[in-house]
């Protein structure tokens, strides 16, 4: 059984139409709001040539998923149903993974408000809801 909880990650297929590629989501928010809504963010892998968000850095193992050196991927930030998450991994369409180190967690969600890829009201609702401190 998944729970939409701050520290849970969740492969995402790269598309509706592409089962077989996903991406792992870091889960930044335990649901807040209603209807209650949770904060995601992806990680990609770091791959010459290609874009690369230097913002937070991921070594290889810092997530037993993370095999290779990692970026957090700020533009993906965004807010999602707490009830799709559940129902989507429920339903086998995402797959749930091992929970992030809390501090490594505060440590993404930290760069949120220093990339400059990160949606503006993504960071206006970390501000708004005081996840950080000033």
């Amino acid at each position: 059984m998944f729970f939409a909880i701050k520290r849970a990650t969740i492969l995402i297929p790269v598309s509706p139409s592409d089962s077989e590629n996903y991406h792992l989501y870091v889960l930044l928010s335990d649901p807040f709001g209603n209807p209650p809504i949770c904060l995601i963010v992806s990680i990609s892998t770091v791959r010459a040539g290609r874009f690369c968000d230097p913002t937070c850095i991921l070594a290889p193992g810092c997530h037993p998923f993370v095999k290779n050196e990692s970026f957090v991927k700020y533009k993906t930030c965004r807010t999602e149903p707490a009830s799709k998450l559940t129902a989507a991994v429920n339903n086998g369409l995402f797959q749930q993974r091992d929970t992030m180190d809390g501090n490594l967690v505060d440590q993404i969600l930290g760069g949120c408000l220093h990339s400059a890829h990160t949606p503006n009201e993504v960071k206006k609702l970390i501000r708004d809801q005081g996840w950080l401190a000033a």
